[in-house]
C-alpha cells in the first residue's frame, strides 16, 4: 500500500513521497463446537486449538484444552503471536442417569397361569423388557404372552412349559442415558411339581401329639395358613405362619384324630394327618 506525505514551507513547496508496507493481521477464529447433551457424570472435551500464546477460560483455565462435566455455559479467548484475539463460546446440558430402586424378582407359578415381572427406578422416560431364550437378550412387543414391554411391569400370560427357565430384564432410558436391570427368570411348574417340593419343605413334629405341634419349614410363602380339621371335617383351630418355625398350642382340643393343612396365596397346599394323644 502506497501512502503520500506533502509538506510546504512559506516559500517554497516540498513534496516527498514515500512507500511502506502495512501489514493487517486477522483476529483467529475459535470454534468450540455446536452446543452439547450428554449424560450426567459424562466428561467433556473443549478445545480452543494449539499455536496460541495465550488461553483465559471462563472458568479459570490457561491451557488449549478443557474437560468439564458440569452443565453450564463455557467460553475461551485466545490470543495468538501478533497480539490479535478471538474467542468463542458453547453451552453444555446434561441429563440424569436412571437409578434402579428395585430389581426385578424371579417368579414361579403354574401353567397357563400369568407371570408379572417389576421394576422401580427413578429419572426414567421409557421401559424396554427384553427376554434371553438362549440367543441374547431381544427387545420384547405387545403381542401374543407379552404385555407392558414398555411400562415399569412386564405380564407373560398363559404360561407354558416353553417359558421355563426363560430371563428378563429390562432397559431403563432417559434421553440416550441408560442402565440395565438385572435379570429375573420365570419357573413354571405344574400343580404336582410345586406341591411336591412344597411338602419337602415342610416337618411336623411331634406326631403322635399332646398339648403342642412345631410346623417347620425352609421357606416362607404369602399368606401361610396352619388349619386342624376334625373327623367331620369341621375347622378346629387356624393360624397364620410367621416363622420358619412355629409352635401351635393345641391345648383345648379333644384327643382323636385331626386334619393338618398348611396352604398359601400360591394356591399351594400340604395335608397331613396327626394323631392328638391325652
Amino acid at each position: 500500500m502506497l501512502y503520500q506525505f506533502k509538506h510546504q514551507s512559506n516559500t517554497f513547496e516540498l513534496l516527498n513521497l514515500y512507500s511502506m508496507t502495512l501489514q493487517v493481521n486477522q483476529n483467529p477464529i475459535i470454534y468450540l463446537g455446536d452446543d452439547l447433551e450428554v449424560c450426567e457424570g459424562d466428561i467433556v472435551t473443549f478445545s480452543a486449538g494449539n499455536g496460541f500464546v495465550n488461553y483465559a477460560w471462563s472458568d479459570g483455565t490457561q491451557t488449549a484444552d478443557i474437560q468439564v462435566n458440569q452443565a453450564g455455559s463455557y467460553s475461551v479467548t485466545v490470543i495468538d503471536s501478533n497480539g490479535c484475539e478471538g474467542s468463542d463460546q458453547v453451552a453444555l446440558f446434561t441429563h440424569s442417569q436412571p437409578i434402579v430402586l428395585s430389581q426385578p424378582m424371579n417368579q414361579t407359578a403354574y401353567l397357563m397361569d400369568d407371570a408379572i415381572f417389576s421394576v422401580a427406578a427413578t429419572n426414567v422416560s421409557s421401559y424396554q423388557w427384553q427376554t434371553n431364550l438362549g440367543l441374547g437378550y431381544q427387545n420384547l412387543f405387545d403381542a401374543g404372552q407379552y404385555s407392558g414391554v414398555n411400562t415399569f411391569q412386564l405380564t407373560v400370560s398363559n404360561l407354558a412349559s416353553s417359558n421355563d427357565g426363560q430371563l428378563f430384564r429390562c432397559i431403563l432410558s432417559n434421553w440416550e442415558c441408560a442402565d440395565t436391570s438385572s435379570h429375573a427368570s420365570l419357573q413354571v411348574r405344574n400343580e404336582l411339581s410345586i406341591r411336591e417340593d412344597f411338602e419337602k419343605q415342610i416337618k411336623v413334629f411331634p406326631n403322635p401329639a399332646r398339648e403342642e405341634i412345631n410346623i417347620l419349614h425352609t421357606e416362607l410363602h404369602p399368606n401361610m395358613t396352619a388349619t386342624f380339621y376334625d373327623s367331620a371335617g369341621k375347622r378346629v383351630l387356624s393360624t397364620k405362619i410367621n416363622a420358619l418355625n412355629t409352635r401351635l398350642n393345641l391345648i383345648g382340643l379333644s384327643s382323636g384324630s385331626y386334619w393338618l393343612r398348611v396352604s398359601t396365596s400360591e394356591k399351594i397346599a400340604y395335608s397331613t394327618l396327626i394323631q392328638l394323644q391325652p
